[in-house]
């Protein structure tokens, strides 16, 4: 998963082989964000488990794939249970109101959204 913005981009991957993170400030080299102790280090030499795939995944503290299986559920069933889910629109439009606050209040001056 690729995150790209103004001043740079977040990556995060996970696999069988663990998980990485890496920030890229502007137009500077990545750098990887070390996870550990909590989640294994993407490794090639790793043995391919489940939990190296996902960590935490059937524990309270799996923020990231419990929105994940959210949108996947949303897109497969279309269910009215989930009618009132925040969608990539939402999203979108949540990242420009924010984006308008950090120039309104870089110019010192109304932004409009």
């Amino acid at each position: 998963m690729t995150l790209t913005g103004d001043l740079g981009k977040l990556e995060f991957a996970a696999s069988h082989l663990g998980a990485s993170l890496s920030l890229a400030k502007a137009k500077q080299a990545a750098v990887p964000i070390d996870l550990s102790p909590e989640v294994e280090t993407w490794n090639e030499a790793n043995v391919p488990t489940e939990e190296l795939f996902r960590p935490w995944r059937v524990t309270e503290r799996n923020e990231v794939w419990k929105w994940i299986d959210r949108i996947r559920d949303r897109k497969a069933t279309r269910e009215a249970t989930y009618a009132d889910a925040p969608t990539f629109l939402d999203g979108y439009y949540v990242q420009s109101v924010m984006d308008a606050v950090m120039e309104s209040a870089e110019r010192k001056c109304w932004k409009a959204v």
